[in-house]
């Protein structure tokens, strides 16, 4: 399962490259067309990819944000004390002998 789910993420993180790059390609080459005014299919194509990379760019500060902020909290050692159990006699080896 865990194979899976790793070929699964590859070939996920590389659709997703391949889509910004593609839209990036697009909005280059399509950059100095010759407009014919309104309803122009070239300009609804370059406008769907501007918004393709601009949801791309807000995904993508949102992850590094949800990163920086679990860096920040390990760095600060709050998350272990969120996370510890109390301490019980046999996890402190403590001799029970009455």
């Amino acid at each position: 399962m865990g194979k899976c789910r790793r070929i699964s993420a590859v070939l996920l993180a590389v659709l997703v490259l391949f889509a910004m790059m593609a839209c990036l390609f697009i909005v280059v080459q399509n950059a100095g067309h010759n407009c014919v005014g309104e309803h122009c299919p070239v300009c609804e194509i370059t406008e769907v990819c501007l918004h393709t990379l601009k949801v791309f760019r807000e995904a993508l500060f949102a992850v590094l944000f949800v990163f920086t902020c679990i860096c920040l909290a390990l760095s600060a050692d709050l998350l272990p004390v969120v996370f510890t159990r109390a301490g019980t006699p046999i996890s402190l080896k403590v001799k029970l002998l009455n």
